[in-house]
């Protein structure tokens, strides 16, 4: 008799939409939990060890640290390559991106865009005869066609 009414509890507690966004969420935090957060604590004990991978890792606390920012004349260098490629390289990028995301964005009245029909005009402002890329729909698949200026010489 004390059945039926623990399941209808335990469906009370299911429907509830908090338990729902538990549910939702588990794949993500289990995946999270397996492949970065742990991962990350090994690497993190790692650190603190003296390790190769033929034996079995030695503690040895923070000397690998103290070893790495005294005796190591790269490891400065790897900080140095590190910033550049987050700061300089990382947003350069991005903005050529965005560039090339405006050229390819179709144009809509009203719309921001100068579409992809405009860019083979374009370009051959910049170039004279210089080689564009130029798509079109056949039998409505999107081919892209490369030019290439032909030099006599």
């Amino acid at each position: 008799m004390n059945q039926p009414k623990q399941r209808n509890q335990i469906a009370k507690w299911l429907d509830q939409e908090s338990v729902a966004g538990v549910v939702c969420a588990f794949p993500f935090i289990a995946g999270f939990l397996l492949f970065l957060l742990v991962p990350m604590l090994i690497s993190l004990y790692y650190s603190f060890c003296n390790y190769n991978i033929l034996s079995e890792p030695a503690w040895v606390g923070f000397a690998n640290y103290i070893k790495a920012f005294t005796d190591d004349p790269t490891f400065y260098q790897s900080i140095g390559v590190t910033f550049f490629y987050a700061l300089i390289s990382v947003p350069l990028r991005l903005v050529f991106a965005l560039i090339v995301a405006l050229f390819l964005l179709k144009v809509k009245p009203g719309g921001f865009g100068i579409g992809l029909l405009n860019i083979q005009k374009r370009l051959q402002l910049f170039g004279g005869n210089a080689a564009y890329l130029q798509l079109k729909n056949v039998d409505n698949m999107a081919v892209a066609c490369i030019h290439l200026p032909i030099h006599d010489s």
